[in-house]
């Protein structure tokens, strides 16, 4: 029984490492498998032998385990000069390159110095001592001195450095005000004409602000906006950047302000997937599971706004990337390279997305959905990330100001100019 128990824990674990994606939310309930399984292979072997400890025993096995400490330390500088290089994805052959080079260097590092320092051999001598202790002291120093210059950013052209540095798109825009004092939304697009339209989220929505603003002047529409960091327009909730009493009456103060100025239509842009998904630990009152509270709230916007006659368009969140994409750009100018900048691939968006497209495409019916797929994504259905030295994201989410108007010009020039969205008089 033991034996039998031990090959399926062994092959959960091996289930794990196919099936398990960067999508995958971990730490959480997903790593109980792995540690689970873990921790219970340790304690059968402990009663006795099975085919999976005879298989672990292996020598070549036991070896890896006695040197792994040292293949940890040292996989971890190789990958980040790789990575530097070519960036975040690795061909097959280069990295099999680089765990042979670890696997090599972790066992010089293991038998050269691990050992004699864990026995007591190397420092015993007075020599070796003082010598590691200076060793020691000047890379602590010098690494010192290198954060204190901020990584000598002299050793790069502006170009690069300006890339690297590219700023928050919403920075100077979004409601001003706290819960106290009140809050102003201020109007975007065409000053002459009566507010139809109001742009609201959270800092997401403050990047397309300033698009907004222009896109809506050229149709002679205006509206206001109601971008808040860390605010999802879903009523009633709340994340974990804002208090919930802030975003509560905020979210309540938006939509009444909406009722009151007969506006007709809301363009709701937010991280509508890092919401869903639990990374915001988005809430209520009435329930601690993030997705539940999405959709509880979203229905209770839905059906004020259906009493009074106002239309939802949801712009769908851009590719979320593993990487700071700003620093991924900068990374390919050094290197020499000025074409189209790649990201995450369609099939990680999806994986990631369901749960939130789910939702508002079982809504289809009574909201309108921007998802601008073809801007999104190239040809080869990796997302578009930059092009040559223009990021598309001020990090890995929130669209930069030439991102928002390469993803979203189009899609918003046709909301504006197809007579949706009409001033009121």
């Amino acid at each position: 029984m033991r034996g039998q128990i031990s090959i399926i824990c062994f092959l959960a674990l091996i289930a794990t490492a196919l099936w398990y994606t960067p999508a995958t939310q971990f730490p959480g309930l997903s790593a109980t498998i792995p540690c689970g399984t873990t921790g219970l292979i340790i304690y059968l072997h402990s009663y006795g032998s099975t085919f999976i400890k005879r298989m672990l025993s292996a020598r070549i096995l036991v070896f890896t385990g006695l040197i792994s400490y040292s293949l940890y330390l040292w996989h971890w500088p190789i990958l980040a000069f790789i990575r530097y290089r070519i960036g975040e994805t690795i061909p097959y052959h280069i990295g099999l390159g680089a765990l042979f080079f670890s696997f090599t260097i972790a066992c010089l590092s293991w038998k050269f110095i691990e050992v004699p320092i864990r026995k007591g051999h190397f420092l015993t001598r007075k020599a070796n001592l003082i010598g590691t202790t200076t060793a020691a002291m000047g890379i602590l120093i010098f690494s010192g001195w290198m954060i204190r210059q901020d990584g000598f950013k002299w050793r790069f052209r502006e170009k690069v450095l300006n890339v690297i540095s590219t700023p928050y798109a919403g920075l100077n825009h979004g409601a001003t005000g706290n819960r106290k004092s009140g809050w102003i939304l201020p109007k975007i697009g065409e000053p002459q004409s009566s507010p139809s339209f109001l742009l609201w989220g959270d800092s997401f929505a403050k990047c397309i602000s300033e698009l907004c603003d222009t896109v809506a002047k050229k149709h002679g529409h205006s509206g206001f906006d109601a971008g808040k960091g860390g605010t999802p327009p879903i009523p009633g909730t709340w994340t974990k950047t804002e208090p919930s009493l802030e975003s509560q009456e905020y979210n309540e103060y938006v939509l009444n302000y909406a009722v009151h100025h007969q506006i007709k239509h809301l363009i709701l842009f937010a991280a509508w997937d890092l919401h869903t998904r639990g990374l915001s630990f988005l809430r209520d009152r009435y329930t601690t599971e993030p997705f539940e509270a999405f959709k509880n709230g979203f229905h209770r916007l839905l059906a004020k706004a259906e009493a009074h006659q106002i239309q939802i368009t949801v712009i769908l969140q851009p590719p979320y990337q593993h990487v700071d994409v700003p620093t991924v750009l900068g990374r390919h100018i050094v290197n020499g390279s000025s074409n189209v900048c790649y990201g995450i691939h369609k099939e990680d968006h999806d994986t990631f997305q369901l749960q939130s497209r789910q939702f508002f495409e079982s809504l289809k019916s009574r909201i309108e959905i921007i998802n601008p797929l073809e801007t999104y994504f190239a040809e080869n259905d990796r997302s578009i990330i930059g092009k040559a030295d223009r990021p598309f994201y001020s990090d890995r989410g929130h669209p930069s100001v030439e991102g928002a108007q390469y993803f979203l010009e189009d899609a918003l020039a046709t909301l504006f100019a197809g007579g949706d969205i009409s001033p009121q008089h």
